[in-house]
């Protein structure tokens, strides 16, 4: 069984990750894209992108409603997976950790749990810094599914006020 999104849930992925990085909900997003000449209510613009099956001219309207022209560079180099997804691999890397005292395995899956990071958007100070979080000390011998979705809220939370951080950075220093 094969644990990879179609390109639906990909699109769909992709353009959730947009609107809540910028904290625009469906309403909001109605209100820009008419701003636009683009009429959308906002029940049909949740149902059409939760089955992310759209057109790309759909895409990039979104993206000039939302003034982001490029929003690829927020996640380049990643591929976007679910919180659902994200669960599921880490419970597996996790039982793979516990049953292993071979260096090189463990050095293996340390490289599996980074790049599940990755997937998931996080920048590189965060993933730096996840080992020093005190909630993964508390929970991560045996955790429990909700153990890591607690966890993956905290660390997609640290995360958007590290890309606010670099952000403001990037301002300041252009001034």
């Amino acid at each position: 069984m094969k644990n990879e999104l179609t390109n639906e849930e990909k699109a769909s992925e992709i353009i959730k990750t947009l609107l809540d990085s910028n904290k625009i909900d469906y309403q909001e997003l109605s209100d820009l894209l008419k701003e636009i000449g683009i009429i959308e209510s906002n029940s049909n613009l949740s149902n059409k992108i939760q089955r992310g099956k759209f057109s790309f001219a759909f895409v990039l309207q979104i993206l000039e409603a939302t003034k982001k022209n490029l929003f690829i560079e927020t996640l380049k180099n990643k591929e976007v997976i679910t919180k659902e997804h994200f669960i599921k691999s880490f419970m597996e890397i996790n039982e793979v950790f516990r049953k292993t005292e071979n260096d090189e395995i463990y050095e293996t899956l340390e490289k599996a749990q980074n790049l599940l990071y990755k997937k998931i958007g996080l920048t590189n100070e965060i993933i730096d810094s996840i080992f020093n979080m005190d909630y993964k000390v508390k929970h991560f011998d045996n955790p429990t599914e909700q153990d890591i979705a607690d966890f993956y809220d905290e660390i997609k939370k640290e995360n958007e006020v590290s890309i606010l951080a670099n952000d403001l950075y990037n301002k300041i220093a252009k001034l």
